[in-house]
């Protein structure tokens, strides 16, 4: 079966893929399609810890709250080949960042890997914090920069397709 072509494709990598990227990957799917963009968003982790498992329950429990739709979102690890199938590479915060540029040299330049919340010119927050070890607020906080940043990431997308 052949793969649809998109004109754009992010990546969002957080440490384990279970709390921060799925967030991203869900937030990006609804705004790609509310504006009918051909935009392929994906998301993965550093590492394998939980490895092909559902959102963590906080992550999703968060996402109902909102209705936003996490089907299908299950936790992988990101691969050698993610570095060239991606248009965009975001990582979640600066560590999951430097470490990326570390297994990715080649895409560690400024027009593959990114820092998610370096979109957004009016951010008060440096990186989304990783609400592992959290509250509710802290799942809530994703969300809310997961939102906000969006439509700056997507804005930033579509001017590089014209």
């Amino acid at each position: 079966m052949m793969q649809p072509k998109y004109d754009a494709s992010l990546l969002f990598v957080c440490l384990g893929n279970i709390c921060r990227s799925p967030v991203a990957e869900a937030v990006c799917r609804q705004y790609v399609t509310r504006m009918n963009l051909n935009i392929r968003c994906d998301s993965a982790g550093l590492h394998d810890y939980h490895k092909g498992a559902l959102p963590d329950s906080r992550t999703l429990k968060n996402a109902a709250l909102h209705q936003l739709d996490m089907s299908g979102i299950r936790s992988r690890k990101i691969t050698v080949n993610d570095g060239n199938q991606w248009d965009y590479i975001i990582a979640m915060d600066h560590s999951v960042y430097e470490q990326l540029k570390t297994q990715f040299p080649a895409q560690a330049q400024p027009n593959v890997l990114y820092e998610f919340m370096a979109f957004n010119p009016q951010a008060q927050w440096l990186e989304v914090p990783d609400p592992y070890y959290g509250t509710a607020k802290d799942f809530e906080l994703v969300y809310e920069l997961c939102v906000s940043t969006m439509p700056w990431i997507v804005q930033k997308v579509k001017s590089a397709m014209l």
